[in-house]
C-alpha cells in the first residue's frame, strides 16, 4: 500500500499502528471529541465538511497543527482505510 504520496503513506502507517498494534517512536494518542450530539469538521482528503458524533474516539496523528491551529485526527473505519479530519485543539480531550 506504500505509494509516492506522503499523506497516504502516513495514514497507512497510522492504520497499521492502530489496528495491528505496531508502534514506532510513540503510540498514537487517543482523543475524545468534546460534547454531546453531533458536529461537522473538515475532511482532510475530501475537503468537505463531514458529520461526526461528539463523544467519539479518534487518534491524533503525531504532527504539528495546520495554519489554523487544527490537528489532524484519524479514525480507522476499515482495515487500511480510515477517515481524517481537522479539529481545533479546544474541541477534543487527549485521554491516552
Amino acid at each position: 500500500m506504500i505509494t509516492e504520496y506522503k499523506p497516504i503513506n502516513d495514514l497507512f502507517t497510522a492504520t497499521c499502528r492502530v489496528i495491528m498494534g505496531l508502534r514506532d517512536k510513540k503510540p498514537l494518542d487517543l482523543v475524545i471529541i468534546k460534547g454531546k450530539g453531533s458536529a461537522y469538521y473538515m475532511s482532510h482528503y475530501d475537503k468537505k465538511l463531514v458529520h461526526i458524533k461528539k463523544g467519539s474516539s479518534w487518534y491524533i496523528l503525531n504532527e504539528p497543527p495546520n495554519e489554523k491551529g487544527e490537528y489532524r485526527l484519524f479514525y480507522p473505519s476499515k482495515l487500511f482505510f480510515g477517515q481524517a479530519i481537522w479539529v481545533p485543539r479546544e474541541h477534543f480531550t487527549i485521554i491516552q
